[in-house]
């Protein structure tokens, strides 16, 4: 856990596939997807899922709560 967080409200990288799965399904091979998460968390998060055959985008609102460096080599 991160100060007692145990997981992110909000999962970009889940929504981005679930929304490209969606849109290879579609008819038109667009989604556009209002995703709710982290309500019973207490950290409620909204996303915006735009996905269509070669773009997938994750929007929505956010603020910094860690920053850091890292070095290779």
């Amino acid at each position: 856990t991160l100060d007692g967080v145990p997981e992110d409200p909000a999962t970009g990288s889940a929504n981005a596939a679930l929304g490209a799965l969606l849109a290879s399904l579609a008819p038109s091979g667009t989604v556009s997807l209002r995703i709710g998460q982290g309500d019973e968390m207490g950290r409620p998060s909204r996303l915006l899922v735009e996905a269509g055959p070669e773009r997938t985008t994750v929007a929505g609102p956010c603020i910094r709560f860690a920053e850091g460096t890292l070095s290779l080599g």
